[in-house]
């Protein structure tokens, strides 16, 4: 009879300036809660987040008041930071 084996996964932590802006923003938002989700999907960064479409933060199984608020933060970000054509 095999044993069952059980592997702890540690959470990311935050441990660099773009992580620590990320944090930052979630926390203004009051969606810390959703970091280490975030973290562990590979977005570490604000960058990372403006990567992010609707239908990947959609796809997160967040309610739909914290989905719409982290949508409209994104929309946002990308626009600031695009050129002015």
């Amino acid at each position: 009879m095999l044993e069952e084996s059980h592997i702890e996964i540690e959470a990311p932590t935050l441990s660099s300036p773009q992580t620590e802006e990320l944090s930052k923003l979630l926390r203004d938002l009051k969606l810390e809660k959703y970091e280490t989700t975030l973290l562990e999907l590979g977005v570490t960064s604000l960058d990372g987040l403006k990567c992010l479409s609707e239908s990947d933060i959609e796809s997160l199984g967040i309610p739909l008041g914290h989905k719409l608020k982290l949508i409209k933060k994104v929309k946002e970000l990308s626009k600031a930071k695009s050129p002015i054509k």
